[in-house]
C-alpha cells in the first residue's frame, strides 16, 4: 500500500492508496459524470422521470436512484450518449423549441420522434445523421440515389 501525505500550510493528511480505495474513487467520479449529464437529459429534452426512464429502458425509480446516488458504472456511456445529443441539439436549435422538436414525428428518422429514435441502440447514429442532414441542407430522400 502507498501512503502520500500533503504539507501544504494545513496539518498534514494522510491519504492510502490501495486497489479498493483508488476503484471506490474511481466509481464516486463517473457517478458525478452521469448524474450530470442525466441532468443535461432531463433539461434539454424537459423530460419527465417516466420520459427518461423509457430512455433507457429502466422504471422510473431507477431514473430516480441514479439522479440521488449517481449513474452506475455500466450505464454511464448510454447516458452519456444521449447527453451528446442533447448537447448538440442545444448547439443547433433554439433551446426552448427542443421540447416540442423531440416529441414530434421527424421526416429523417423514419416518422419517429427523436425520443423514441434515441430508444433504440443505433438510436443516437441515427438522430447524429439527421442533425447532419439538417445542417448540411441535403434532403433525406437526395441521399438513397448516393448509396
Amino acid at each position: 500500500m502507498t501512503v502520500v501525505e500533503r504539507h501544504v500550510g494545513t496539518p498534514p493528511r494522510t491519504w492510502r492508496l490501495d486497489a479498493q480505495r483508488i476503484y471506490q474513487a474511481h466509481e464516486r467520479a463517473y457517478r458525478r459524470a452521469g448524474a450530470y449529464d442525466l441532468a443535461a437529459i432531463r433539461t434539454t429534452f424537459q423530460s419527465s422521470p417516466r420520459e427518461t426512464a423509457e430512455l433507457f429502458g429502466v422504471t422510473r425509480q431507477a431514473i430516480e436512484q441514479w439522479s440521488d446516488n449517481g449513474v452506475p458504472a455500466t450505464r454511464v456511456a448510454d447516458v452519456a450518449r444521449i447527453a451528446d445529443v442533447a448537447r448538440r441539439l442545444r448547439r443547433t436549435l433554439k433551446r426552448e423549441r427542443i421540447p416540442a422538436i423531440v416529441r414530434c414525428p421527424n421526416p429523417g428518422l423514419d416518422g419517429d420522434t427523436v425520443l423514441h429514435a434515441l430508444r433504440a441502440p443505433e438510436g443516437t447514429d441515427r438522430v447524429m445523421a439527421a442533425l447532419d442532414r439538417l445542417l448540411s441542407y441535403v434532403p433525406a430522400g437526395d441521399l438513397v440515389g448516393e448509396l
